[in-house]
This record gives C-alpha cells, sequence and structure tokens, in this order.
C-alpha cells in the first residue's frame, strides 16, 4: 500500500514506536529521536513506486535524524534521491557542511556520506528515489550536483516539477502514468547532473530534450483535458509558449499534431480494453473531440479503421448474457 503510515490511525500508546520503525527503515538511519518534548510524534507517511523508481513523502512532526558516516559505508547505495522541502524547515549536515532547507528547496541526497537532520516543527518533503545504474554517473559528478544544484539552470523546472509529482494521486503515479513520469523524472535529474559539469551547449542540447519529455508526459497524462493548448502547457512546465513551439518545431509532428495524436491513441485504447457498451460518441468526448464525426474521420486517418471497425476487430466482448 503506498500510505505506510497515519499515526492518527494508531493508539496513542503505538505512535511513538511505530514511527521510529518506520522512520528508521524508510530514511535508512540509525538515529530516530522524535522531539517527545512537545507530546507524541505525529505522521504520515507514502511510499509509491512507480516503475523503476519511487515517491516518497512524509509529513511529521519536529524530529531528529541521523546516519554517521562509519555507518553509511555499509549502506545500501543503490539509489539517488532528489528531494523538496515542501513545508516547515529542516536542519541538514553532512561531512561537507550544513543547509537550511526552506519550503521550495529542492536538494539531492546521497546518504553514502551520512547525514543528521533535525527539522524543530512540522516538516513535510517529498523525495524521489531513482536508481543509480539508471543515471551512470559517477560518483565525483554526483557530489557535483548536489553542491551546485541550485546553481543549475535546470534548478527552476526541477522545483516545478518536484512539486507537480507530490501532488499527483497514488492511483494516477501506480497507472501508465506514473511509467512517463518516471522516465521523465529520470530524465530531468540526469540533464541537472550535466549542467553542473559546465558545458553550456551540451547542457542546452540536453535541457530541451529533457524539457520536450516533460511536455509529452505532462500532454499524455492530460490528454482528455479540452483547454490543452500551449498557454497551458507552457505555464505548466514553466516556460513561454515560444520554448513549447520552439521544441516541436525540430520534431516529425507539431504541438497540435502531437496532443491530436496522443489523443487518438488514448482513445484507441480505451476502445481496446474498455466497455464495449460505450458509445462512440461518448469516447471522442471524453478524449475533448467536440464532433464526433471529426473524431471518426481523424480516427480512421490514423489508424486506418472507424472506431465501430476498431473495437469490432480487436476490442473486448460484450459480456454474455
Amino acid at each position: 500500500m503506498p500510505l505506510i503510515l497515519d499515526t492518527e490511525a494508531l493508539p496513542e500508546a503505538d505512535r511513538t514506536e511505530q514511527f521510529v520503525e518506520v522512520m528508521r527503515t524508510t530514511s535508512r538511519s540509525s538515529v530516530v529521536e522524535p522531539d517527545l518534548g512537545r507530546g507524541t510524534p505525529t505522521s504520515r507517511m507514502r511510499f509509491t513506486p512507480t516503475g523503476q523508481g519511487s515517491l516518497f513523502t512524509n509529513r511529521s512532526s519536529s524530529t531528529r535524524i541521523s546516519l554517521s558516516p562509519r555507518e553509511a559505508a555499509d549502506a545500501d547505495d543503490a539509489f539517488l534521491a532528489v528531494a523538496i522541502q515542501l513545508e516547515g524547515t529542516a536542519l541538514r549536515r553532512t561531512p561537507t557542511g550544513e543547509r537550511l532547507e526552506r519550503p521550495g528547496d529542492v536538494f539531492i541526497v546521497d546518504q553514502r556520506s551520512g547525514f543528521d537532520v533535525r527539522w524543530p516543527d512540522i516538516s513535510h518533503t517529498a523525495a524521489y528515489l531513482v536508481p543509480r545504474e539508471l543515471l551512470g554517473f559517477s560518483r565525483a559528478e554526483e557530489d557535483l550536483a548536489a553542491a551546485g544544484v541550485q546553481h543549475s539552470p535546470l534548478y527552476p523546472m526541477l522545483r516545478r516539477h518536484m512539486v507537480e509529482l507530490a501532488r499527483l494521486p497514488d492511483e494516477l503515479l501506480q497507472g501508465p502514468v506514473g511509467t512517463e513520469v518516471d522516465g521523465s523524472t529520470v530524465a530531468l535529474l540526469r540533464a541537472l547532473i550535466i549542467s553542473t559539469r559546465g558545458d553550456h551547449r551540451f547542457t542546452q542540447e540536453t535541457s530541451d530534450s529533457t524539457l520536450l519529455s516533460l511536455v509529452q508526459a505532462y500532454i499524455r497524462q492530460h490528454a482528455r483535458d479540452a483547454d490543452l493548448d500551449a498557454t497551458r502547457i507552457a505555464q505548466a512546465v514553466n516556460v513561454s509558449r515560444r520554448t513549447i513551439y520552439r521544441l516541436f518545431s525540430a520534431e516529425p509532428t507539431s504541438l497540435e499534431q502531437y496532443v491530436i495524436s496522443t489523443r487518438l491513441e488514448a482513445a484507441r485504447n480505451e476502445l481496446e480494453s474498455g466497455d464495449p457498451a460505450t458509445p462512440i460518441a461518448s469516447i471522442a468526448y471524453r478524449f475533448a473531440f467536440k464532433d464526433p464525426r471529426h473524431f471518426v474521420r481523424r480516427f480512421k486517418s490514423e489508424y486506418g479503421l472507424t472506431p465501430h471497425e476498431f473495437r469490432a476487430q480487436f476490442g473486448a466482448s460484450p459480456p454474455r448474457r
């Protein structure tokens, strides 16, 4: 289950023990010290697999967690995490220094060096765990990125992405959209790490490729929305409309064509696996086609069959009566 701890659902006598146990496991800390002077700890934690990565969110009361460098040397280092402070503040100490994380701050978490983190009040964070094998960087490159993440030209894009990621419901993250989110998050983190190298020409090329992946994932996620246009997409990924059009100018299809093709693909999937009794017009409206006749023409142009013909050949059989 994505929700792994909700102290409000536990008897008060069990909350501290459960909180410490779950926090120690999820954060891989050797020390978990809730501020009991402020009462029984409160916490709500989610851990949502999204494909190859996973999203972990935690909103909890005042606590200190730590892992010494010696203990960190024996810790599992298969994942790198990118995190955002959504609410409250946290003082993070590592062997390379200390930093006060404020709401909106994004940071890279590398547990191989150890850490000591304290938050004096309610703190809400979201972290995306990425398998290191998908990133393919050396430890020195990861360390450079962790130190310079906020100076990267991709930092605003990453921050916006993390905020939106934390808002997505579990059922969406665990479906086909989660796979798209997985890929776009990995691509964005890779691009950010590359950007800290200082090769600006390569950074621009990587930035464009990553941004295009984010835009395409956003379009697939919102294919049903009638107001899905360049203005809305640009606002969602924090760039200008001109940038959106520039990205697609180098692609085989325009932005408008890509949106229509994405909607047609989603409608095709609905025809293939959805309720065979659903009227074709309802499917057309569901995927933002205002005129069912226009939908039929575009569908046949794309797939060589009308929606009725496609469902007859590839759709689920109606239930027997």
